[in-house]
C-alpha cells in the first residue's frame, strides 16, 4: 500500500495582508442589536468591551459618528481577523443560495447540499451536507499564526413524507416530535423504527455506511476543499481590499504541524505485576486484580431479583457470571440469593419484606420494555433507589442481554459488578512529575431545561493513579460554592494521607467539559488557593472538546489513525485521536490562566485516564474524569424523580462505582 501520510481536515487561510480597516466603537448595553437590525450590510461582533464592524459586501450605508475606523491585524486582534473570514464565507454561501445554518451552541456551521444530491427511500432521504469553521492555530515550527478552514463531510436524514404520508405506510407517528417550523424531526431512534417498520432497514444501512466510510468522507471532503479553491477564493467579499490568495492542504509532517504518538500507560495489578502485552481480562485472571488483597478472605453476598417467567435464564446467567467472578477476579466465595416474584407482583413488592441489608451487590433483572417507562413507574429505577438507600449498589441487566449469551458482555458485567462492589481491577502508572496532584473532573448532562454537574477526583497514590471520590453532584446555581466545598475537602484529604508539609508543592489539574468561567470554576480555584495559602499550588485548568469540527484521516481514510496520536495546533490547544474506535478526536485545550502549561503532558494524562475505565476491558474513547461525573450525574437526576429516593445516601457509596 502507498502511504500518503496523516491530515488534518484544514485548509490554511493565506490572504493578501495580515492588517486591515474596519470600524470599532465602545459596546454599550442593547447597542449590538440595534445596529443589526439597522445595518445589514455591515457584520458586528462583540469582543471584550468593543464592536467591531465591517462590509459583507458593497454599500453605500455609513455607520453612525460613533464608529471610527481601525486598523486590525492577524497577530494582535486574532479572532476579530479570523472572524472576518469566516463571515466571507458564510456570505459568499448565502449569496449562492446555500442551505445554511449554524449549529445550536457551537462555531460549526452547516451547509446542506442540493436535493438533486439526496438520497432517496420510501418516506425519508439521506442529504449530504459539509460543516464548517474557521480555526485561529498557531505553529511553533514556522513561529506565525495560520488561519485554518476545517471542512468535514456528513450526512443528515430528512422526513420527506407528512405524518399522515407516514402513518398510512405503517408507520406509529404518535411517538414523533416535531421542530419549531413544524416539521418531523428524524432523530437516530426514530429513524431506526422507521425503516425497522418499512422494511428498508438493510438497503438504507449499506447506503448510509456508504455514504460515511473513512475514504468517502475523504475523497468528498477533497471535492469541496477543491470547489472553496475555484470559486470562493476568487469571488468573495472582504474589506479594504483583503483577498485570499489561496487555500492550502498538506499533508502531516508540514512546514507548520507535526504528530507525535502518545503510548497508552503501563497497567499494574495485584503487588504492582506489570502487564506484558496479555488482554486486559486475561491480565486480570492470570495477575490477579490490584485489589486483591481486599477481597482475599471475604464471602461477597449477591442478591437477583428476578420475575419468576425468566427463572431457568437466570439460572444460566447466575452460573456464568459466578464462574466469571471466580476465574478473573479471584473471589472464593460468593454467596447467591434469589427473590424470584409472580409477574403479577412489583418489583418492590417483592423486595418490601426481604432482610438485604447485608448483601454488598444486588442484580436486577427487567426487560428492555421497563427499562422505556416512566421513571417514575420503572422498576429499573425503583429498584435502584430502594438498594441505594440501604447503600447497596445494583446492576441491572435486561432479560434480552441474558439471553444473547455474549461472552463479551458477560465478561464487562462481572467487571461492573467487581467495581461496584469497591474492586479495582488494575491501576496505571503516573507520569511522574516529582509533585503530589490531585486531578479533578467535573462533567454535567442537561435535562429537562436544568444543567446537573458532577465531580470526581483521581489520586496520585504509591506512583499510580487511583479513582476518589466520586459521589458529589451540584446545580449551576450553587457550583461555585459546592466546587470549592470540594476542592478544600479534596485537599484536606491529601494533605492528611501524605503528611504534606507546610510549603510543599500540590498540583492540581482540572478537567473541564465546558471553557472556565470567572463566575464558576475561577471563583472556586481562587478562593480554595486562599484557604491553602501556606502550600505552593499549581493548578492547570484542562477543557476536553468533542463539540467541534476538527478530524484526522490517515492514508485517505483507507487506514485507521493511531491511538495516542498528538498534533499542537496551537500554544494551548492540540488534537488528540483516540484511534479506530472513534471518529471524533478530543480537541484540548489549556486555559490561558492555568500555572501549569505542560500541554503535551496534559494530553498523555488524557490518554492514561482512557485506561482506568472499569465499564469494560477495553479502553475508552472518553477519559473517566469526564465520563464519571455525567454517569453519576445523569443517574442521581434520575433517581430524584422516584419516591422517597434519599440523595444523601449517595454520599456514603464511596469508593464504589455505584453509577456506572
Amino acid at each position: 500500500m502507498t502511504h500518503t501520510g496523516l491530515v488534518l481536515n484544514t485548509l490554511e487561510i493565506i490572504t493578501s495582508k495580515e492588517d486591515v480597516s474596519i470600524f470599532m466603537t465602545i459596546y454599550k448595553d442593547d447597542t449590538l442589536k440595534k445596529y443589526q437590525n439597522s445595518f445589514q450590510d455591515y457584520y458586528f461582533y462583540r469582543f471584550e468591551n468593543a464592536i467591531y464592524s465591517w462590509q459583507l459586501k458593497e454599500t453605500s450605508d455609513v455607520l453612525p459618528n460613533e464608529f471610527s475606523r481601525i486598523t486590525i491585524s492577524k497577530n494582535n486582534h486574532t479572532l476579530v481577523f479570523n472572524k472576518i473570514l469566516e463571515m466571507a464565507i458564510v456570505q459568499w454561501l448565502k449569496n449562492n443560495n446555500s442551505n445554511i445554518y449554524k449549529l445550536k451552541n457551537s462555531s460549526v456551521w452547516e451547509v446542506v447540499y442540493k436535493s438533486e444530491s439526496k438520497r432517496s427511500f420510501s418516506g425519508l432521504s439521506i442529504y449530504p451536507t459539509f460543516h464548517f469553521s474557521t480555526h485561529p492555530f498557531y505553529s511553533y515550527s514556522s513561529n506565525k499564526l495560520i488561519t485554518a478552514l476545517s471542512i468535514r463531510y456528513t450526512t443528515k436524514f430528512v422526513f420527506e413524507a407528512s405524518e399522515e404520508e407516514l402513518s398510512s405506510m405503517g408507520f406509529d407517528t404518535r411517538f414523533l416530535t416535531k421542530n419549531i417550523r413544524g416539521k418531523l424531526i428524524a432523530s437516530t431512534n426514530t429513524v431506526k423504527k422507521f425503516l425497522e417498520a418499512t422494511g428498508q432497514t438493510y438497503r438504507f444501512n449499506e447506503e448510509w455506511k456508504r455514504l460515511n466510510k473513512e475514504d468517502n468522507l475523504f475523497r468528498e471532503m477533497k471535492n469541496i476543499m477543491s470547489a472553496f479553491n475555484n470559486k470562493f477564493k476568487n469571488r468573495s467579499y472582504l474589506p479594504d481590499n483583503l483577498s485570499i490568495l489561496g487555500l492550502n492542504l498538506h499533508n502531516i509532517p508540514n512546514s507548520n504541524f507535526a504528530s507525535i504518538n502518545i503510548s497508552k500507560p503501563k497497567y499494574f495489578f495485584y503487588q504492582d505485576r506489570l502487564n506484558t502485552g496479555l488482554s486486559y481480562d486475561i491480565a486480570t485472571k492470570e495477575l490477579k486484580p490490584y485489589s486483591f488483597d481486599s477481597f482475599k478472605n471475604r464471602s461477597i453476598k449477591i442478591l437477583i431479583i428476578s420475575p419468576n417467567i425468566y427463572e431457568g435464564s437466570v439460572e444460566l446467567f447466575k452460573s456464568k457470571i459466578k464462574k466469571k467472578i471466580l476465574e478473573v477476579f479471584h473471589i472464593q466465595e460468593i454467596q447467591f440469593t434469589n427473590i424470584i416474584f409472580d409477574i403479577n407482583k412489583s418489583y418492590t413488592e417483592a423486595i418490601d419484606n426481604f432482610s438485604y441489608e447485608e448483601q454488598d451487590l444486588a442484580i436486577i433483572v427487567v426487560s428492555a420494555n421497563d427499562k422505556r417507562k416512566e421513571i417514575k413507574e420503572s422498576p429499573y429505577y425503583l429498584t435502584k433507589a430502594k438498594m441505594l438507600n440501604q447503600k447497596i449498589p445494583t446492576q441491572e441487566v435486561t432479560i434480552e442481554i441474558i439471553r444473547s449469551e455474549d461472552e463479551k458482555i458477560d465478561k464487562a458485567i462481572a467487571l461492573n459488578i467487581y467495581s461496584k462492589i469497591g474492586g479495582m481491577a488494575w491501576a496505571v502508572d503516573k507520569i511522574d512529575k516529582g509533585k503530589l496532584e490531585i486531578v479533578i473532573g467535573i462533567s454535567s448532562i442537561i435535562t429537562e431545561n436544568q444543567r446537573v454537574m458532577g465531580f470526581a477526583n483521581i489520586f496520585d497514590f504509591n506512583g499510580t493513579y487511583l479513582l476518589g471520590d466520586c459521589s458529589t453532584l451540584s446545580s449551576m446555581d450553587n457550583y461555585a460554592n459546592d466546587l470549592k466545598t470540594y476542592l478544600i475537602k479534596s485537599i484536606r484529604e491529601l494533605i492528611l494521607s501524605k503528611q504534606i508539609e507546610t510549603g510543599e508543592s500540590i498540583r492540581l489539574i482540572f478537567h473541564l467539559f465546558k471553557e472556565a468561567s470567572k463566575e464558576h470554576e475561577l471563583k472556586a480555584i481562587q478562593q480554595t488557593l486562599e484557604e491553602f495559602s501556606a502550600y505552593d499550588i499549581q493548578f492547570s485548568i484542562v477543557h476536553l472538546s468533542y463539540n467541534h469540527n476538527l478530524r484526522l484521516f490517515q492514508d485517505e481514510g483507507k487506514t485507521s489513525v493511531q491511538r495516542g496520536t498528538y498534533i499542537q495546533v496551537s500554544t494551548l490547544q492540540a488534537v488528540l485521536h483516540m484511534g479506530n474506535q472513534t471518529k471524533v478526536p478530543i480537541l484540548v485545550r489549556l486555559d490561558r490562566r492555568s500555572t501549569y502549561k505542560d500541554l503535551f503532558d496534559t494530553c498523555k494524562q488524557v490518554i492514561y485516564f482512557c485506561h482506568l475505565c472499569y465499564r469494560s476491558f477495553r479502553p475508552s474513547n472518553v477519559p473517566v474524569t469526564i465520563k464519571y461525573p455525567s454517569l453519576m450525574a445523569k443517574l442521581a437526576f434520575e433517581l430524584k424523580q422516584v419516591p422517597d429516593w434519599d440523595k444523601s445516601q449517595m454520599n456514603k457509596i464511596k469508593n464504589k462505582l455505584w453509577f456506572i
